[in-house]
Parts: C-alpha cells; sequence; structure tokens
C-alpha cells in the first residue's frame, strides 16, 4: 500500500490510538511478536466505537507491519552516524 493511501484510512488521530490500544495489550504479557484474531477484533472494534471506522483484523495486522517497517527504517536512520533525533522538535539532526 502507498503512503497516501496509508494516510487516508490512518490519519494520525486513528494511528496513535491504534498504537495506545497494542500497548495496552503489550502490557498484559504478549508472548508473541503478533496478537491474536480475538484481540485484533476487539482492537477493531474500540476503533469503530470511537471514529466509526470499521477494520479486518488483516487490516490491522498489516498496519502493524507497516509500522514496525518504519520503525525498523527510521531506528536505521538514527544509527547512521551524523544522525540523530531532537525529540522536542520532532526532527532530525
Amino acid at each position: 500500500m502507498c503512503d497516501k493511501d496509508d494516510n487516508t484510512k490512518w490519519p494520525a488521530t486513528i494511528e496513535d490510538y491504534y498504537i495506545e490500544l497494542i500497548y495496552e495489550e503489550s502490557k498484559s504479557g504478549i508472548q508473541t511478536s503478533t496478537l491474536d484474531r480475538k484481540t485484533w477484533m476487539k482492537i477493531a472494534n474500540q476503533l469503530a466505537i470511537k471514529f466509526g471506522k470499521h477494520f479486518t483484523a488483516d487490516q490491522l495486522k498489516a498496519k502493524w507491519n507497516r509500522l514496525r517497517r518504519s520503525t525498523r527504517e527510521f531506528k536505521a536512520l538514527i544509527e547512521t552516524t551524523g544522525f540523530g533525533w531532537d525529540s522536542e522538535t520532532n526532527t532530525v539532526t
């Protein structure tokens, strides 16, 4: 999926809430690198209630994988000599 489509389907407010939901689930002791179908559907229901947008478990998993890939790419950028991150301004230095 291209970034434009992702930004359309996942505005920042929905993405932020989605990440919060996954974080809350992780505090209950996830034993694997992903969630089970029941938990994905729980998250889908919470997103539907809050935003009126409906996602399938597969869409949620795909988004999770895109976020993980972006995080790895960002980490690699920061680890590259000469690059850093200013958390106050949210910019690369």
